[in-house]
């Protein structure tokens, strides 16, 4: 990894995972924008790594939301049957609805032949459609992804070398796409590490950190009809404490009220998008403000 070379106070955006709820990030980065907030570093984990990439790329927050809007209304989107793991009205948490699936063994059968439920090709197919092919390094905004190694169990920020393959270990959810075999990394989504990677922003030397929550929070408990809820719920609990913990280097948290979505209702890219622009708008002041002291303290040292 490398560190910023110069003491100027550089901003990052840490933009989180959360599944659809990530394409509240475009509404932030669009509000934050027309107030004058820019990025010069965007940290990125799972969808949050997929909208980061594209706005590194194009630097334009309209076109992300254009090219996102094309693809979910595409024919191959719909093959991937995303709309299948829908919440069931009769079962308050994704889980349980998993949790049914598995009794019916629909599920079960598939993870005893494979490592997940979905083909990896399937899913490059969605990013060759997102995201442009390319290096890193030449990117005109400095971007990185984090994942999880499975291998290891450690955090691995990827700001170096090829886009594609970075964007699709970050946001490789477990049991639903294959990891990433990359070096000597077995790389799944970055949620498992960094759901929210503030830390990662400023160990990437960012002084000023902006991180986006796009996060359902601890939700109250559902009813736990079986061992899976309990189980689910007890890691639910467990990366909500880590979540909280990492986001502490934040100098701003901004969280879009996007709790109602579903992480698969990616066909509701206009409310999702005014939650987020809502949210940058109403943290803008606040953004300045800060950034302004913090660099007057800075400049007086």
């Amino acid at each position: 990894m490398m560190k910023f070379r110069n003491s100027q106070i550089k901003t990052a955006f840490a933009l989180g995972g959360g599944g659809a709820r990530g394409i509240a990030h475009i509404g932030v980065i669009k509000a934050l924008g027309e107030a004058g907030i820019k990025p010069e570093l965007l940290v990125g984990t799972s969808m949050g790594a997929i909208i980061g990439a594209i706005y590194a790329q194009t630097q334009d927050a309209e076109m992300v939301e254009n090219r996102l809007r094309k693809f979910f209304q595409s024919k191959d989107y719909a093959e991937m049957g995303l709309k299948n793991y829908r919440r069931n009205p009769e079962k308050n948490s994704f889980f349980g609805n998993f949790a049914r699936r598995l009794e019916g063994r629909i599920v079960i059968n598939l993870s005893y032949s494979q490592m997940s439920i979905f083909k990896q090709e399937n899913f490059r197919k969605a990013l060759d459609y997102l995201i442009d092919g390319g290096i890193i390094e030449r990117l005109p905004i400095r971007f990185a992804a984090v994942a999880g190694d499975l291998n290891s169990g450690e955090k691995v920020v990827m700001d170096s070398g090829d886009i594609q393959i970075a964007v699709l270990a970050s946001s490789s959810i477990p049991g639903f796409l294959p990891p990433v075999e990359y070096g000597s990394w077995l790389l799944t989504d970055g949620e498992a590490a960094d759901l929210v990677p503030c830390e990662t922003a400023k160990e990437l030397g960012a002084r000023f950190v902006i991180g986006v929550d796009v996060g359902q929070g601890l939700l109250p408990c559902p009813p736990l009809d079986n061992a899976f809820d309990v189980i689910f719920r007890t890691g639910h609990i467990k990366s909500h404490q880590l979540t909280v913990r990492m986001m502490k280097s934040a100098d701003v948290i901004i969280r879009p009220k996007v709790d109602q979505f579903h992480w698969t209702q990616f066909d509701q890219i206009k409310p999702l998008v005014e939650a987020g622009y809502e949210a940058g708008a109403l943290a803008a002041n606040e953004i300045r403000n800060k950034l302004k002291l913090k660099k007057w303290m800075f400049w007086k040292k």
